[in-house]
C-alpha cells in the first residue's frame, strides 16, 4: 500500500522554505508516496494547485499570545484531516506546524517527521518539538547548533540537503536583462536574489558594488527580489543608500520576479552577503546554472559553497567582497574553474533526487 504523507505548512507566502518544500512535493514518486499539502490560502496554496498538488486549506493560529480555543481547534480540524484522508505520516515543515499539526499527529498516533529549515532558536518550543517528533530533518549541519547540546546529538536528527533539478535549470533559457534595462550589449552584470527583509546584507552589497564601480565602471548590478512579509522599511533603506551613493544609475531593483533562474543565468557574478542562512537556496541555484558565487561565511552556506566551488567572505567584509567581486569579473581562467568544481558539487550533494531519496530514507519502515 503507497503511504499517504500529510505536509503541514503555516506560511501562506513562498520563502526558501516553501521553495523547498514545493521542490520536493513535485518529485516525490507517486509510486512510493502520496503527497498532500496543507497550509493556509495564499501564495503558496495557488502555487502548490498549479503544480497539480492536492492541496487542504486551514488558517494556522498565532502562537504569539496563544488563543487556546483557537488552538485547539486547528489541532482537532487537522487530526479530523488526518483520519478523513487517511493519512500515514505527517510532514511538519516549521516550528509552528509541529507545535500545531505534531500534537495532532500525536492524537492520531501517527510518525511525525519536523523538517528545521532555519537557525533561530526558540529553547522552550524547539524542546517540546524535539520531543514531538519521531524525526527531525535539518537543512544543514549548521541547523543542528539551533538545540542545546544535549539534544544535538540525537539519533532522531539526520540532514537532508535541499535539493535543485538541474536538468530543468538547463532547460531555462537566459533572460536577456541588458536589453529589458537598456544596458550595454557587454556589461558586466552582478546579481543579489532574496527578499529585501533585514539580515539579508543589501547594504553590504551596495556598498561593495560602489567600490567596484571605481575601477570597473562598466559593471551593473542587480537587487532581485520583493519585500514579501514586511513593511517595505528595510527596502526603503537599501533604495536610500543607493541613491545616497550616487549609484542610482547603476543598480537595479527589478522587484519580485518568477524568471529568477533565468536572471540568474544572465549574470556574470552572484552574490549572496546575508547575515545569516541556515542553506542558501538560491546559491545552489546560480552555482547549477553555471554563475560563479561569492558569499558570507556564516549558517550553513559553507556547507553548500565548497572552498574550491565559490569564495567564501567574512560577514559584513564590504572590501572583501568587492575584492572578490573585482577578480571574478576580469578573471575568466579562476571564473572556470570556480563554475566546473561548482557543477560537481551540485551533482553530488544538491540534486533533487539526491533529496528525494534521502527522505524517503526516514520515512517509517512500514510505511515506505
Amino acid at each position: 500500500m503507497i503511504p499517504k504523507i500529510l505536509f503541514i505548512e503555516d506560511h501562506r507566502e513562498i520563502g526558501g522554505g516553501q521553495m523547498n518544500l514545493l521542490a520536493l512535493l513535485k518529485a516525490l514518486p507517486r509510486d512510493i508516496c502520496q503527497p498532500v499539502l496543507l497550509c493556509p490560502e495564499g501564495e503558496l496554496q495557488r502555487e502548490a494547485v498549479v503544480l497539480g498538488l492536492p492541496v487542504r486549506t486551514l488558517a494556522m493560529p498565532v502562537l504569539k499570545n496563544l488563543n487556546l480555543s483557537a488552538y485547539w481547534q486547528a489541532v482537532k480540524e487537522i487530526q479530523d484531516i488526518i483520519f478523513r484522508e487517511q493519512v500515514d505520516v505527517v510532514h511538519a515543515n516549521s516550528l509552528k506546524s509541529n507545535l500545531v499539526g505534531g500534537v495532532a499527529a500525536k492524537l492520531a498516533h501517527k510518525p511525525l517527521l519536523w523538517h528545521v529549515r532555519v537557525l533561530y532558536r526558540h529553547p522552550v518550543l524547539d524542546v517540546i518539538s524535539f520531543f514531538l517528533a519521531d524525526k527531525v530533518l535539518l537543512v544543514s549541519q549548521a541547523v543542528r547548533q539551533r538545540f542545546l547540546p544535549g539534544l544535538r546529538r540525537s539519533h532522531k536528527m539526520t540532514v537532508i540537503y535541499n535539493g535543485v533539478d538541474v536538468i530543468e535549470y538547463e532547460k531555462t533559457p537566459a533572460v536577456d536583462i541588458r536589453k529589458e534595462y537598456s544596458l550595454a550589449p557587454g556589461a558586466l552584470l552582478v546579481g543579489m536574489a532574496g527578499r529585501l527583509n533585514a539580515g539579508k546584507g543589501f547594504e553590504y552589497f551596495v556598498q561593495a558594488a560602489e567600490l567596484v564601480l571605481k575601477v570597473q565602471p562598466e559593471a551593473c548590478f542587480l537587487i532581485v527580489g520583493g519585500d514579501f512579509g514586511s513593511d517595505g522599511s528595510y527596502r526603503r533603506k537599501i533604495e536610500k543608500l543607493v541613491t545616497g551613493r550616487g549609484l542610482k544609475d547603476k543598480v537595479i531593483f527589478t522587484g519580485f520576479r518568477e524568471d529568477i533562474i533565468g536572471i540568474i543565468k544572465s549574470l556574470d557574478v552572484f552574490v549572496l552577503s546575508s547575515e545569516s542562512e541556515s542553506f542558501g537556496r538560491v546559491l545552489v541555484e546560480a552555482m547549477a546554472c553555471g554563475v560563479p558565487v561569492i558569499a558570507s561565511r556564516v549558517g550553513g552556506i559553507p556547507e553548500v559553497v565548497g572552498e574550491d566551488s565559490g569564495i567564501l567572505v567574512e560577514r559584513g567584509n564590504v572590501l572583501a567582497f568587492s575584492q572578490a567581486i573585482s577578480m571574478l569579473l576580469s578573471d575568466k581562467n579562476r571564473k572556470v574553474a570556480i563554475t566546473a568544481q561548482a557543477a560537481k558539487r551540485v551533482q553530488a550533494l544538491f540534486n533533487i533526487q539526491t533529496n528525494i531519496d534521502s527522505f524517503i530514507a526516514q520515512l517509517p519502515k512500514d510505511q515506505e
